[in-house]
Order: C-alpha cells, then sequence, then structure tokens
C-alpha cells in the first residue's frame, strides 16, 4: 500500500500542478489539500500513514511547525524550490528537515524523492507486530519510532538510541516496558525478524 501525502500550501501556488502530475505518476494518494493552521490541526493523524509537502514561504513554514511539532512526529517534509531563490533567505532553515523538492525546472528531481519516500515506506513500525491494537500514547515512543524507521536497526542500542533522543536509558526503557511491554532488546529483535520477512516476501526476487 502506497503511503498518503498531505499538502499545506498557499491558495493558487503555482508549483501545485507539478506536485499534482508528481503524486499522479507515482500512484500516491493525496488524503488533503489544506490552506490553514485550523483545519490541520483539527485533522486526527493518529493513523495517517504518510507524509507531508509544505509549499510554503520558509517564514511560514517555520510557524506551522513551531505550532504542530508535537502533534505530528512521523512525517517527511518537503519544499518546493520556488522559495529557495528569494534574496536574503536564511539556508539554515533547511538544515533540519529532508529534502527540498524543485518545481517545473527539476520536476525529475521531485519524481526521484517521491520514489525514495514509496521504497522506504516499508520501514513504518509494524504496531501490530508488537502486540498492539492501538498507537501507544506516548510522545518519547513515537520519536523512539521515527528514529528506528531511519536507522540501521542491528547498530543501534538503548544508550545510543537514549543518547539521540536526549533521555536517560533508564527513562527510555521504562517508557518502552510501560507501553509496549518489552526490552529494547526485545523490541530491536521483533523489527529485525519483522523487516527481514518482509523484505523476502516484498522485496527481494527469486
Amino acid at each position: 500500500m502506497n503511503p498518503e501525502v498531505l499538502i499545506i500550501s498557499k491558495k493558487h501556488e503555482p508549483a501545485l500542478k507539478h506536485l499534482y502530475r508528481a503524486l499522479r505518476e507515482q500512484e500516491i494518494e493525496l488524503k488533503s489539500l489544506m490552506h490553514s493552521r485550523e483545519a490541520l490541526e483539527a485533522l486526527d493523524t493518529t493513523n495517517f500513514k504518510g507524509f507531508f509537502i509544505f509549499c510554503l514561504p520558509p517564514v511560514e513554514i517555520r510557524y506551522w511547525l513551531d505550532k504542530l511539532e508535537k502533534k505530528f512526529l512521523n512525517q517527511f517534509k518537503i519544499y518546493t524550490y520556488d522559495y529557495l531563490i528569494a534574496d536574503d533567505l536564511d539556508c539554515s532553515l533547511f538544515l533540519m528537515f529532508d529534502y527540498i523538492i524543485a518545481g517545473e525546472q527539476e520536476y525529475n528531481r521531485l519524481v526521484k524523492h517521491l520514489q525514495y519516500l514509496k521504497s522506504n515506506y516499508w520501514r513504518k513500525i509494524p504496531i501490530t507486530k508488537l502486540g498492539l491494537q492501538t498507537p501507544p500514547g506516548s510522545e518519547l515512543i513515537w520519536k523512539l519510532f521515527h528514529l528506528l524507521e531511519r536507522s540501521d536497526i542491528n547498530s543501534t542500542n538503548l544508550d545510543k538510541v537514549s543518547e539521540k533522543l536526549h533521555v536517560s536509558h533508564q527513562a527510555l526503557q521504562r517508557e518502552i516496558r510501560i507501553h509496549l511491554h518489552l526490552q529494547y532488546t526485545e523490541l530491536k529483535f521483533a523489527l529485525v525478524k519483522h523487516y527481514q520477512e518482509y523484505l523476502n516476501n516484498n522485496i527481494v526476487k527469486p
């Protein structure tokens, strides 16, 4: 199943037509197009499985993320090229984000990044495989999931993960035990086993 996409954009944004075209070609579902923070704040993202595309000037993007950072933890953030050529732009704003996407003049790069997002979508943490019926109600656990989805799990250990999340390993282990009913080593083993099975069944061809 392909990921969903939420687009947050100015009204009548010229770059939208290029995004629509790329999404259609990649068979990625556009879940919603939003023009207001109120609409996004009202959205139930508990089971949202996808990523966001922002088509906004940098100063507006910063304001959106300041308001919504705690609500949306598992997302990719993508930007259109049009705003990167603005005069006196503080490029350091983009160092914390995943991708910067071009408009029509670099359309192929946009398609390439969408293909990358699709190919890595299988790394989403499978909560049902962890014995959970509903998503865990812990912000720290969601941050842990987001980190593990983008890490080489075999090379991680509790100390490294705790350091990256800026918490003590005791606090992280306690959250894992309370919300997942596992030790970190058990969580790691379960994920590695799931990914190996997924790759064997879906990726690796005879």
